[in-house]
């Protein structure tokens, strides 16, 4: 529970400021690309839970390990966003999603 209450505060922290720059007129463009961007570190932070937490990795752990391998970590996340913006193909994002955040720790995340 404190875990994900961690998780949470995290989200939070970051998207209240994001949500904010869609008020300020001009800035408000690079608000969408933001936007997208944060919500696919959070698919990656959230589906990366499972095997990072099975295997020892909390918290502030496991956002540090997945920044190691951002650029890897935030295709997955976008993959995982993309699944669940396509209708039917959403009721399998989560399983899907759990399975390839458990590839990303065998093959990139577990070496580091």
């Amino acid at each position: 529970l404190l875990s994900e209450g961690g998780k949470l505060w995290y989200l939070v922290s970051r998207a209240v400021p994001v949500l904010l720059l869609f008020l300020i007129p001009g800035i408000n463009v690079i608000a969408l690309p933001l936007w997208i961007i944060l919500g696919c570190w959070f698919m990656a932070i959230e589906y990366g839970d499972y095997p990072l937490a099975n295997n020892g990795i909390e918290g502030k752990a496991q956002r540090t390990r997945l920044a190691q391998k951002r650029l890897d970590s935030l295709a997955f996340g976008a993959g995982v966003t993309v699944m669940m913006l396509i209708p039917g193909l959403n009721f399998l994002a989560m399983p899907a999603g759990v399975v390839g955040a458990t590839s990303l720790w065998l093959d990139r995340l577990k070496e580091t």
